[in-house]
């Protein structure tokens, strides 16, 4: 992680998700870190961490990890202390504390916020999609997901981090400005339903948009810009590439994207100004005629 410039990027924890300790707890219910894995204890693995500008985490027994030093608490329900751990202030040590959900009709997005930095809505992530194979662009899904979703970005086994491209997806700073964003907390939520949920939001840089294709086969993606609520009509927009980096370009009105088998688009739109007549007589009227009306205030049905 540091080597690969992930730790500058702002991937801070290591967390420890299971099987690092022994079976069975000492004499007074405390967990036992493995002696095998962690010759020198789990304190000390911290502390060589800490150094590297990372912090250690792991799952439940807050208790233990405020022993061990580490700053990030994955709480799951697993052995629940009978004297509630995750009361505010039980340990001095600051704690950012992640939550799960077990099941979504518990709603831990709306009463977790009040105990817990983040929290899961759902259960574990599965590899459904058929060509999973396909690395790339099933990590640039994920990583845009969580990225522009304003939730925490998941680094794991499967994400190769010694390879190139997967640095390089893992390490996009523009979705990581945006995850990060100073200004603006609100995540980005659907506009519309095309294949799947498309996504758009507000930022301190521009208007998110981001657009997915779960097809396990290339897809035409189409959509109109005033779908998406942060968008103002009869307005130009520039287009932001946030994969390439680069600005691709003007829109008006609408947008067209062509996607490879999961392939996500990772947008950011800013005004560029007002739309002029001759831009207006290149494209049709209205893509969605629903939804428009003519310059003297008619309803478009055609």
């Amino acid at each position: 992680m540091k080597k690969h410039g992930l730790v500058d990027a702002g991937y801070k924890h290591i967390i420890l998700d299971d099987c690092f300790t022994l079976k069975n707890r000492s004499k007074n219910g405390k967990l036992v870190e493995d002696p095998d894995n962690f010759a020198d204890g789990i304190k000390s693995f911290n502390e060589q961490l800490n150094k590297l500008g990372i912090n250690g985490a792991a799952y439940s027994d807050l208790a233990t990890w405020a022993e061990w030093g580490f700053g990030y608490v994955k709480y799951d329900n697993c052995y629940i202390p009978f004297d509630n751990m995750t009361q505010q202030n039980t340990h001095s040590a600051p704690f950012w504390l992640g939550l799960c959900e077990w099941v979504r009709w518990q709603q831990p997005w709306i009463r977790s916020k009040r105990v817990g930095q983040s929290w899961r809505i759902n259960g574990d992530i599965k590899p459904w999609w058929a060509a999973l194979a396909a690395i790339p662009d099933v990590q640039r899904s994920e990583i845009a997901l969580h990225g522009l979703g304003a939730t925490q970005v998941p680094l794991d086994h499967r994400h190769r981090p010694h390879k190139r491209q997967t640095v390089e997806i893992l390490g996009n700073r523009d979705l990581i400005k945006i995850n990060q964003d100073p200004n603006v907390g609100e995540i980005i939520s659907p506009f519309r339903w095309g294949i799947g949920p498309d996504y758009s939001g507000p930022s301190s840089y521009g208007t998110v948009f981001m657009i997915m294709n779960t097809e396990d086969v290339p897809a035409t993606m189409f959509f109109n810009l005033t779908e998406s609520w942060d968008i103002r009509a009869g307005r130009v927009y520039s287009v932001y590439d946030m994969w390439s980096h680069k600005h691709t370009g003007t829109v008006l009105w609408n947008l067209t994207l062509e996607l490879p088998a999961h392939g996500v688009a990772a947008l950011l739109l800013n005004d560029a100004g007002p739309e002029r007549e001759e831009e207006r007589e290149e494209l049709p009227y209205c893509a969605g005629y629903w939804q428009c009306s003519w310059p003297n205030e008619t309803y478009c049905s055609n």
